[in-house]
């Protein structure tokens, strides 16, 4: 067949071709695809009395219809795609793996719009679902039931230093030489507390 075109030289004409001319073919392959896709809608929907007829004629049983014919085909077809389950699990990931290593990454990275990306992603929807996932009314209950416990041993033992160094004032006044024993100071709870500090 001398009149059909080779499709590898024609393949081979579209890598060399300039980037605009490349685009102008692919415009004219999809304006193709898209006519032949609207015009075959069309078909169907005006053909579709006629096929219904023509797969159920009227006065013929169901056996001897069309239609039956076809329900056979489909019952066969789903048995022979139930059986292809597994060899389509075996065969496809390595395809897929192959096709993928000839990908070039970085050069789709390249065409990707980030901005168009980022623009997509619902951050506030993002923001809610983090902060249901945390127990924020519990952190902060824990977070500032320590500080609390902290400032109250805290002013507690300001308390009791100036309680002693008011002891010792009076002390030195009243000119007593054995002054009162300073106040057993309480053990502070809580985690983090260094004892040896004090």
């Amino acid at each position: 067949m001398t009149g059909m075109p080779d499709p590898q030289a024609i393949l081979e004409r579209m890598e060399t071709a300039p980037p605009a001319d490349r685009d102008e073919v692919l415009d004219v392959v999809i304006g193709l695809g898209a006519t032949v896709v609207a015009c075959s809608r069309f078909a169907v929907i005006a053909a579709r009395p006629v096929v219904g007829l023509a797969l159920r004629p009227p006065f013929v049983p169901y056996a001897y219809s069309p239609q039956a014919s076809l329900d056979a085909a489909a019952r066969i077809g789903q048995r022979v795609r139930a059986q292809m389950g597994p060899l389509l699990d075996r065969v496809v990931p390595p395809v897929a793996a192959a096709v993928i290593d000839r990908v070039d990454i970085n050069a789709v990275v390249a065409r990707t719009d980030i901005e168009a990306v980022v623009t997509q992603v619902d951050l506030n929807a993002i923001a809610h679902r983090v902060l249901d996932e945390l127990d924020l009314p519990d952190i902060i209950r824990e977070s500032s039931g320590s500080l609390a416990s902290e400032s109250v041993v805290g002013i507690r033992m300001q308390g009791i230093a100036a309680d002693e160094r008011v002891n010792q004032i009076v002390d030195k006044l009243l000119l007593r030489r054995n002054g009162r024993k300073p106040t057993p100071r309480p053990a502070p709870a809580g985690p983090g507390f260094d004892h040896d500090a004090q």
